[in-house]
């Protein structure tokens, strides 16, 4: 199953996909940051906050989870249709939270590149 780190802070996200199979984690910032994630297939969100209360948010998935400062939370989403998703975040977390917006694009399991492992596969965005 998929894992990926969703670390908010101050006015924006970090996204850490986690290799599950001994090769490299890969880290994604961006304004706003774009996660890819395959359609069909659960993915856990490890959900992270050391400032302040953030909210991970996308409306289409029915679901919102909030970040709690020192306090870990996960979500596991499993989209069911392809395309591009706008996520926000639904805490007040001070003066810029308007700019608290991220990218989903749930693609098929094909245009992602999968890490193998002996227990499942890691999916991860295709580079380049």
């Amino acid at each position: 199953m998929a894992r990926i780190d969703v670390v908010g802070f101050p006015w924006s996200w970090q996204l850490v996909y986690r290799a599950d199979d001994g090769g490299d984690d890969l880290t994604i910032t961006g304004e706003p940051p774009g996660m890819v994630v395959p359609v069909g297939q659960p993915v856990v969100l490890n959900l992270v906050t050391t400032d302040v209360a953030h909210s991970f948010w996308v409306p289409d998935f029915l679901s919102k989870r909030d970040f709690i400062p020192e306090v870990e939370n996960e979500i596991t989403v499993t989209p069911t249709e392809t395309g591009s998703y706008v996520g926000r975040c639904a805490e007040f977390c001070g003066l810029d939270h308007w700019r608290m917006s991220h990218m989903v694009r749930v693609v098929p399991p094909t245009s992602t590149r999968p890490g193998r492992t002996s227990s499942g596969t890691c999916w991860r965005p295709t580079r380049g």
